[in-house]
């Protein structure tokens, strides 16, 4: 059962809660998990994968045996980089089962399985997904008695996302949590080394020094190749250098990144810009227009003010 497809996962659920008689039998996956458990503290792991199968097909809405698979998988997966995505569905499976019957007072214990997921999709490079099964897990189980590790892990996502403000506010939650938490506080460090070099970067843009701002930048993509406020400051002092060509490749680069970031509204008034500047009014109305149908509620008014104006000039709709 740990290699099943979602449909069948999903069909098995309903028809065990589905009208009807029972088709799930409690007491006997129950036994088996029990059974399972004595093979797993035995040492018996391949006997114990076994028998927790057993006991999933038994019963298919019971949340103990695609725990116990997803743990030993994950385990696996520690010790010699194996059984990554055995341990991945497992983990799906147990939190499909957590929003069909969330657990009682005494079995709060299950929600674990959300954070055990992040961390498992962490060690995997899927940061996005770990985001979000770290956020269900502050969301159902908020007096966690190790918030720190949570917040660091978000942290770790954000980070490997380039998010670095974002990381910086989850590893200082982090640290507020557990002050003397040393992941954190190394991981806040290296945070700010990224951050620093964007600052000095933007300092000489600033100041007149274009040419080491782009060196600077360039040391940053390294690193940091998807931190969107470095990729748009690079952008933008091509586009004074004159070097529009590679401004706008850029500022496509961008776009194609993370067309819902927030921060793409600035992104696109500053090519339509330089496109209207170049009399490509087509092409900027058609940037002004998606900022308008992607955030039409933008919190910036000094941005929402620029584009009603370059609209207008444009002899586009405000």
């Amino acid at each position: 059962m740990g290699r099943f497809a979602w449909a069948a996962l999903a069909a098995a659920v309903w028809l065990a809660l589905g009208p009807g008689p029972a088709r799930a039998d409690r007491k006997q996956a129950s036994e088996l998990y029990k059974k399972a458990m004595r093979a797993y503290r035995a040492g018996r792991i391949q006997q114990a994968l076994e028998g927790f199968e057993r006991s999933e097909d038994a019963d298919p809405t019971y949340p103990y045996p695609p725990l116990a698979l997803a743990r030993i998988y994950h385990q696996l997966f520690e010790q010699d980089m194996t059984h990554y995505r055995d341990a991945a569905l497992a983990y799906d499976r147990v939190g499909l089962l957590l929003r069909i019957t969330p657990p009682g007072p005494t079995e709060r214990a299950l929600y674990q399985a959300y954070y055990f997921q992040g961390l498992l999709l962490l060690k995997g490079g899927e940061y996005e997904k770990a985001l979000r099964v770290l956020d269900r897990f502050l969301e159902v189980a908020p007096d966690f008695y190790a918030l720190e590790r949570v917040h660091n892990a978000r942290g770790v996502a954000l980070y490997s996302l380039d998010r670095f403000d974002a990381a910086v506010a989850a590893f200082r939650k982090a640290l507020e949590a557990e002050p003397d938490f040393p992941e954190a506080r190394f991981n806040l460090r290296s945070v700010y080394t990224r951050l620093s070099t964007y600052n000095e970067a933007l300092a000489l843009a600033r100041s007149g020094q274009p040419e080491a701002a782009l060196r600077r930048l360039a040391r940053l993509r390294e690193f940091a190749p998807r931190y969107l406020p470095g990729r748009r400051l690079e952008a933008q002092t091509l586009a004074r250098l004159g070097r529009t060509a590679e401004a706008e490749r850029v500022f496509r680069e961008i776009l194609a990144t993370d067309p819902g970031d927030p921060l793409t509204y600035g992104v696109r008034l500053d090519l339509a810009r330089m496109l209207a500047g170049r009399g490509d009014n087509v092409g900027a109305l058609m940037l002004l227009r998606e900022n308008l149908d992607r955030f039409p509620r933008i919190a910036d008014e000094r941005a929402k003010e620029a584009t009603r104006k370059l609209l207008i000039r444009l002899g586009g709709v405000p």
